[in-house]
């Protein structure tokens, strides 16, 4: 009986799939639905047993023991969990078939622990077979939402592992990089770190599935998208960083590497191939991720009917892609006439012994510091002042005739001291008409059109298309009701240059914008390998690890150290990129020195210190996909493009050709006569 070829067994599988499924509609179709459960039951378990066949057909009499063993548990185990469940114990029907599975599944895995390609094959086969009949039961007895988190949890492994023997067998060439690469993989899905790491992160975005759905949809999106993307990087990343710096320190412990170098194989071959390795895995769990975030989403939209508001707003502003407008003064003139008076004031204020003006008028470095605080003082509206911005390029939000969003997050001066400490009240005006959302009250209590925001919050409003003129362009203004003077007054309004005002309009689709975000993604993880393969080519591994956490949580923090560093100690002129900020800086500790303010010297040397570190230290962070993805904004492939430059043509690079040349001046044996 079992020497009869794969083929008929495949065959006989497929036929009893398609004959179940004929039984169970027409059993559905009677109103019988316990029926229905039992016949697609039976012919799972005569499928699955007859799929376990193809797998061992071709195998010793061991395999083909532990596959009729396999089937016989399967077949008895579902029959009695369905007997349970038609007499009317459902639960405990669904316990014995799921604690029967794993257990199942905990023999299967022990037994084939000689042969791990087949070991990871066959447990997910019975393992996808399982959940998926799991789920079935779940969903009769009522918690089909626990049979979908069972499914997604398993899907994701299955993926996973799946995809790490094809990523196997991929490299199965010639070259010794590949031989090293393949090595490599196979050492990291046999590794219980890895293992740990990845059930961490499928238990973590399949359970995201069974979120409360009592706040509003688009919030729940935006944060069940942050939350997914940020665990798949920070786990990713950290099963990374241990593999990388694991991998060499290993080999070396081991001796590993004293028979690979006897080979024809050179330290940069090594290298390239540990890499290749850790990458193709970092690969199929990018993919493997992003499927499962996508179904996520969908899952949770899935929960309010096509038609409802709150789901044409989530798909509106969270689940699109969305590009960023800016706004523009009414005239340029504006920013340029302010620039000139900040000059002249300048040059009137800073002339040398002789009375002419210390720099020149047109330095590029003075001209775009009063620019920059020109835009700042155009963003700010003072109380009972109005100010108009002009947003172009919204054609497309014209022909769509879909609504475009101003998002904005105001910032005011001071507190109010009463009332509502986190309030803004702020009126907008779409080419010149109030726009009237909410009614605010003012200072004495009178009824006032308008809106109330909270205080350096964002906050998204939803303009019609109409206000769109013929050339694409809207005309927005924004006022601030406070009051000049008085306990009501909170000051003037600020705004973030490029950031806290804008106008956000639909040019494409989430699922593109998803599939760039999660390439980002990979390409941080490229980098982090890079800097576990650079600690691990010169240090034991728990430095090596040290070392590379380091590295990784500078380039994470490293723009917020910048940002910290000038709010630390600040002097005159202090610019964003390295030169300015030097240029800047010989003044201020010559300055420090000559008054005796030793307290601000020593800040000075330690803001020089932080810089360079900074400087040398490659920004992971400054790509980060999570906000934009989660918020529904545009990820143009122009930004994938910059991504990939800075972090693998530059810094990888960089970073590779120093662990290359470390390696290859480390001692790996020595010779003894």
């Amino acid at each position: 009986m079992f020497d009869v070829a794969w083929r008929g067994w495949l065959t006989l599988s497929i036929s009893v799939l398609v004959l179940g499924a004929v039984v169970a509609g027409f059993l559905w179709m009677d109103e019988h639905p316990q029926a229905v459960v039992a016949a697609l039951g039976i012919a799972g378990a005569i499928a699955l047993y007859c799929a376990i066949m193809v797998a061992f057909a071709w195998g010793t009499d061991k395999w083909r023991i532990w596959g009729i063993y396999e089937a016989i548990a399967f077949y008895g185990r579902l029959l009695g969990a369905l007997t349970l469940i038609l007499v009317g114990w459902r639960e405990l029907g669904v316990w014995v078939f799921g604690l029967g599975a794993a257990v199942e599944l905990l023999i299967l895995w022990r037994a084939l622990r000689e042969h791990w390609q087949a070991r990871v094959l066959c447990v997910c086969l019975v393992a996808g077979g399982n959940a998926l009949l799991t789920a079935a039961l779940l969903h009769a007895t009522g918690r089909g939402d626990l049979g979908l988190v069972l499914v997604g949890i398993v899907g994701m492994l299955a993926g996973m592992f799946g995809g790490a023997v094809l990523g196997v067998h991929l490299l199965a060439g010639s070259s010794p990089i590949f031989g090293i690469a393949r090595t490599t993989m196979i050492e990291a899905v046999r590794s219980r770190i890895g293992i740990v790491i990845i059930a961490v992160l499928v238990v973590f975005v399949a359970t995201r599935l069974q979120a409360t759905a009592d706040d509003r949809l688009d919030y729940e999106l935006t944060r069940s998208l942050t939350w997914s993307m940020a665990a798949v990087g920070i786990l990713l990343g950290a099963m990374t960083l241990i593999l990388s710096c694991l991998s060499i320190c290993r080999d070396l412990e081991a001796r590993v590497a004293h028979l690979t170098f006897t080979k024809p194989v050179s330290r940069l071959h090594y290298l390239v191939g540990k890499w290749l390795g850790l990458m193709t895995l970092n690969t199929v769990m990018i993919m493997v991720s992003g499927l499962a975030i996508y179904l996520m989403c969908m899952t949770v939209l899935a929960r309010e009917p096509v038609d409802s508001p709150e789901r044409i707003r989530a798909v509106q502003e969270v689940l699109t892609a969305r590009a960023e407008r800016l706004p523009r003064p009414e005239s340029p003139a504006v920013i340029d006439s302010h620039v000139q008076r900040q000059i002249e004031q300048w040059e009137r204020e800073n002339l040398d012994a002789e009375g002419r003006p210390r720099i020149a008028r047109d330095d590029p470095r003075l001209i775009d510091e009063f620019r920059g605080a020109a835009v700042s003082a155009w963003h700010t509206i003072e109380p009972l002042q109005r100010r108009t911005y002009i947003f172009e390029g919204l054609d497309v939000g014209r022909a769509a005739g879909q609504p475009i969003f101003l998002r904005l997050k105001p910032e005011r001066a001071r507190a109010m001291e009463i009332g509502d400490r986190d309030s803004v009240f702020i009126q907008i005006f779409l080419d010149g008409h109030l726009l009237v959302t909410e009614d605010m009250r003012d200072v004495e209590g009178a009824l006032l059109p308008g809106m109330e925001m909270k205080d350096r919050a964002f906050r998204e409003i939803a303009i019609p298309p109409q206000f769109i003129d013929e050339d694409g362009r809207l005309e927005v203004g924004i006022r601030n009701p406070s009051p000049r003077t008085g306990p009501q007054s909170f000051g003037s309004l600020s705004f973030r240059p490029g950031t806290d005002l804008q106008i956000l309009i639909s040019v494409g689709g989430f699922e593109a914008n998803l599939v760039r975000g999660m390439i980002v993604i990979w390409l941080q993880l490229g980098l982090v390998a890079i800097m576990g393969l650079l600690a691990g080519s010169f240090l034991s591994f728990q430095v090596a690890m040290l070392f590379a956490s380091v590295l990784t949580l500078g380039g994470l923090a490293r723009d917020y150290v910048l940002q910290s560093l000038r709010y630390y100690v600040s002097f005159p002129r202090q610019g964003d990129d390295l030169g300015s900020w030097l240029m800047g800086y010989g003044p201020a500790v010559i300055q420090s020195i000559s008054e005796g303010e030793m307290d601000k010297f020593a800040k000075l040397l330690v803001a020089l210190l932080g810089r360079l570190v900074a400087e040398l230290t490659p920004s992971i962070a400054a790509y980060s996909p999570i906000g934009m993805i989660a918020t529904g904004r545009y990820l143009p492939w122009l930004t994938v493009l910059e991504a990939g430059l800075w972090l693998w043509v530059i810094w990888g690079l960089l970073l590779g050709l120093i662990a290359w040349w470390l390696f290859s001046r480390r001692e790996i044996a020595q010779i003894t006569v």
